[in-house]
């Protein structure tokens, strides 16, 4: 089996602070998946680990044998560039400008930049540099990745109490998902809605759709909180669709 370690691009790594901290580049998610999935989903079965910041690496270990096929962690990938790093052969690299991108080989020859061949990537990637880019990056992730995870699938059904604006079958609901009466609008791009989740209708709480107090007590069906005029509310977890951390200083 092909062993696979994906990789943190240091400099990267420090422009994306603070998500950096407790996760690999990969880890992030960009679109409906993470960096790292949208690898697995392209490069297939393979032994998957990480070469990321030393303090994480006991929760994500580095598994390195002879040859490796080593992975910038955070550039998206696209079929072209997936096929492209399959087919290094050893000792080979794909670099954009300083950047490596892929290479197969031997972790010195990685670790001192001695490849024997060099290949510009078979398309321009987009990567994740700064904290932005995540954003700006964000809508196309989420087509191309729509077009992969749905790819030859058929989505459950949509119910006729949802009503739906712009084109049904951009609209992919995996098993268990439901979305009664809900409206789902596609022209700006299209829906995925994930296993077992459930699209509710907003529902105002006596007129309000915000309460802010203090955290005082929570159990597996409720959550209560202290109010600014000393008042405690309880709320049951089914009528609640966020819960914001704020810092009053």
């Amino acid at each position: 089996m092909r062993n696979i370690i994906i990789f943190d691009d240091n400099e990267t790594r420090r422009q994306l602070l603070p998500l950096t901290h407790t996760r690999p580049i990969a880890k992030i998610r960009i679109g409906v998946t993470t960096i790292a999935e949208k690898w697995q989903n392209m490069l297939g079965e393979a032994r998957y680990s990480w070469l990321t910041a030393s303090y994480l690496q006991e929760k994500f270990p580095l598994l390195a044998e002879g040859t490796n096929l080593m992975i910038a962690g955070h550039v998206l990938p696209s079929p072209s560039l997936a096929k492209q790093a399959l087919a290094l052969g050893e000792g080979e690299a794909i670099i954009d400008g300083e950047q490596v991108i892929a290479f197969n080989g031997k972790p010195g020859i990685f670790d001192n930049r001695q490849f024997t061949k060099t290949h510009a990537p078979a398309e321009q990637p987009s990567r994740i540099n700064k904290l932005y880019d995540i954003f700006e990056l964000n809508s196309k992730a989420i087509c191309d990745d729509f077009a992969l995870i749905t790819q030859g699938r058929k989505s459950q059904p949509i119910p006729d109490t949802a009503t739906v604006i712009g084109d049904a079958s951009q609209i992919f609901l995996e098993e268990g998902a439901s979305v009664d009466g809900a409206f789902l609008n596609t022209k700006k791009g299209p829906i995925y809605i994930g296993k077992d989740v459930e699209i509710r209708l907003y529902k105002a709480i006596d007129k309000q759709k915000e309460f802010t107090g203090t955290l005082t007590s929570y159990d597996a069906d409720s959550v209560t909180i202290t109010m600014e005029d000393g008042s405690e509310r309880t709320f049951e977890k089914s009528e609640i669709a966020l819960i914001r951390l704020a810092f009053d200083f």
